[in-house]
């Protein structure tokens, strides 16, 4: 991601870096995507399989139970827009409808 609001607005980046804020205070990509690597594969073998719940909550849900130990937003819903590279995300008051709709469609494949 990189800060497309200026030096230091972007709440999901360190100041100055281009490093995802984060519970480790990891200020070093490949460490993160490594700790990440490691501690998201460790909480998959942990996520209880049930009945089958539907939708956008249900795949927070998931991202939550995955990211827990690595970012305080996880399983949030963004409240500012992204961007990688020059490649913005989703714009941020329609993560929820297109999320729905996403995952609608998913469901009827």
């Amino acid at each position: 991601m990189s800060d497309k609001f200026g030096e230091g607005r972007d709440p999901y980046l360190y100041p100055g870096l281009d490093i995802m804020r984060n519970r480790l205070n990891i200020r070093q990509q490949q460490r993160l995507e490594q700790a990440a690597y490691e501690m998201t594969a460790l909480r998959a073998a942990t996520i209880e399989l049930g009945p089958l719940v539907r939708g956008l909550p249900h795949l927070r849900t998931i991202h939550r139970q995955l990211y827990q130990d690595i970012f305080d937003w996880a399983g949030q819903l963004r409240e500012v827009d992204i961007y990688q590279g020059d490649t913005p995300f989703c714009h941020f008051a329609y993560i929820e409808k297109e999320g729905n709709a996403l995952m609608q469609d998913l469901e009827e494949e």
